[in-house]
């Protein structure tokens, strides 16, 4: 009990803070969507449904059909769940709609009358929906866009707020260094994430007063419009792939790949990202990430530092290839375990997805 009322009012006052002109709110979309962005960075230089969460452009370059669900462990029990559908098509270009929900603890509801609950609970929650769409010219660049509506509810206070996404990525494979099987290439991405479209959100309160029976301090007030500060990003990011085939077999003998991200927040802090994954077979994919630069903005008492690093690890099973489908289906699970600012802080990650390419199918 107490680790939840302790989480919950410390991570509520930080985006409710009274007597402030702004809040800061929405900072859980800067959440690693899936275990694979959580080990190499976010997917701004790699093309995949995910990397509609960071980059648009990415999903340009899904074929067929792309599905996959995430969840996370967070602080204190929370949850944080995301979900992905990506369809390509390289005539019409690529849709995807993605979803994020953060889920905090249950919480009940503390009075003087009733210091050890009212029986009355609180289901807070932050969630945000988005709806993208790509073009690639020539297979090589490719433009997207995303428009998200995101909704906070804390229970007597709620806000919303849509933003703006868009990005472009460019693919280049080096054709001169390609020999006897092995091929090499080049991508890079830029992003500009959550765009405010329209005015700053506000906070509308209830006029409800929860009580923090800890402290006797009230974690709510009453107030209403109060507007907030939204965080926003943007993203460099470049990687490089080499990968090995060879005729005595029908898959990719080996895959690896580099990516170097750079963050640049408004609110909250910078960051560099350097993660490299593995793949041998197209079956089974070990991916790690260096410990991470990062840069607090606008808190000069703080100086930069490393926070942790990340591994992790896939199982692809191309269900064609291996001879168990006449269809192109490809299911996968991934998993990362990611240590955050602290020692002794750590996330894990487990996503399973799913890729269906009708557009090859025979």
């Amino acid at each position: 009990m107490t680790i939840r009322y302790v989480f919950l009012v410390a991570t509520m006052v930080t985006r409710l803070t009274a007597g402030e002109e702004n809040g800061v709110g929405f900072t859980f979309l800067g959440s690693r969507p899936d275990a694979r962005s959580a080990a190499i960075g976010p997917m701004v230089a790699i093309p995949n449904a995910w990397s509609a969460f960071y980059n648009p452009a990415g999903i340009a370059f899904v074929t067929g059909f792309d599905m996959s669900q995430s969840t996370n462990d967070y602080i204190a029990n929370s949850t944080i769940n995301f979900w992905t559908l990506g369809l390509g098509h390289s005539r019409f270009g690529s849709l995807a709609v993605n979803n994020y929900l953060f889920n905090y603890l249950r919480t009940q509801i503390t009075n003087e009358e009733h210091p050890d609950g009212t029986g009355e609970y609180y289901h807070p929650y932050e969630k945000a929906f988005s709806a993208s769409y790509a073009y690639a010219w020539s297979g090589w660049l490719a433009v997207g866009i995303s428009h998200k509506w995101v909704r906070a509810d804390y229970g007597p206070v709620t806000a919303k707020v849509q933003f703006n996404d868009i990005g472009i990525m460019a693919r280049l494979p080096l054709v001169w260094l390609n020999t006897s099987g092995y091929h090499h290439e080049m991508s890079a991405g830029f992003s500009s994430i959550n765009n405010r479209a329209g005015k700053k959100p506000i906070f509308e309160a209830s006029g409800k007063a929860m009580t923090d029976r800890l402290s006797g301090d009230s974690a709510f007030w009453y107030w209403e419009y109060k507007p907030m500060n939204t965080p926003k990003f943007d993203f460099w990011a470049f990687a490089y792939t080499l990968s090995y085939q060879s005729d005595a077999w029908r898959f990719t003998v080996f895959k690896g790949m580099i990516q170097l991200v750079y963050k640049d927040a408004n609110l909250l802090d910078d960051e560099l990202r350097i993660g490299t994954e593995w793949t041998i077979f197209d079956m089974l994919s070990l991916r790690a990430q260096t410990k991470n630069f990062e840069k607090p903005k606008n808190k000069p008492q703080y100086k930069e530092k490393l926070i942790g690093g990340a591994y992790g690890a896939s199982v692809i099973i191309p269900l064609k290839a291996l001879a168990l489908s006449q269809w192109d289906i490809t299911p996968r699970i991934d998993w990362t375990r990611s240590r955050g600012l602290y020692e002794k802080q750590t996330y894990t990650y487990w996503n399973f997805g799913i890729q269906m390419n009708f557009w090859n199918t025979k």
